[in-house]
């Protein structure tokens, strides 16, 4: 797989699909961190530990920037990341993450190494679990805080920027609940919104207008 330098320094990959990346090419980490670190994790007030569920493994560059919010916050995080073709570890560190944001790459290449389908306790506050599966497979009711939409774009992979795999991700949700997301298209927001979600349109990384923030509000009972 080809690796690619971005604007920002960091590199990606380029995707399996014709004109498509793994990352956006004005900043691999800085979309990372916009989109699911400072419009994600730090969105979440108020909680002492928080449960995320990742759809796209990919690179593995968001899990290594919550491995280090963890740590930096003082925060539990226990991380659910669905993949359907884990990247290769021969591929994965030749990536420079662990050199720009880390410690030469040590925890990156453990986070990759780490094995699949087992629930990995890193340290007291970060747990991993990688899940080989499709995202269809996956079924989750009221157990994460936030989950990371990160699959590639709607134009590649449409079958699952679809109605039933958002109701899917809505239901996994705690309600307060968020879903955070590169994408932005219309037709995206209107299915988001067809499940259940409150969607706010917010400014989007370098390169991008806009991103999407998605809520499931708590119910407010009667009285």
């Amino acid at each position: 797989m080809q690796i690619i330098t971005t604007g920002d320094g960091s590199h990606t990959l380029v995707a399996p699909f014709p004109g498509e990346h793994y990352h956006s090419l004005h900043g691999a980490v800085n979309e990372s961190l916009h989109v699911y670190i400072e419009n994600g994790i730090a969105a979440l007030t108020g909680r002492h530990e928080i449960s995320i569920l990742e759809v796209g493994f990919g690179t593995g560059l968001n899990a290594l920037l919550s491995f280090y919010y963890a740590r930096s916050h003082d925060l539990p995080i226990r991380y659910v990341t669905l993949e359907n073709y884990p990247l290769d570890i021969n591929i994965a560190s030749k990536l420079n993450y662990g050199y720009l944001i880390g410690n030469g790459g040590s925890d990156f290449i453990m986070l990759h190494k780490l094995p699949w389908n087992f629930e990995n306790k890193i340290e007291d506050l970060f747990v991993l679990e990688k899940i080989e599966t499709a995202v269809e497979n996956a079924q989750y009711d009221s157990q994460f805080d936030i989950v990371f939409f990160d699959a590639f774009g709607p134009s590649y992979q449409p079958e699952l920027w679809v109605q039933t795999i958002f109701k899917k991700m809505y239901e996994s949700l705690k309600p307060g609940g968020i879903l955070v997301t590169f994408c932005a298209k219309g037709q995206v927001k209107r299915d988001m919104a067809s499940v259940g979600f409150r969607i706010d349109a917010i400014p989007g990384p370098p390169g991008k207008r806009e991103m999407i923030r998605a809520y499931k509000d708590v119910e407010v009972c009667a009285i």
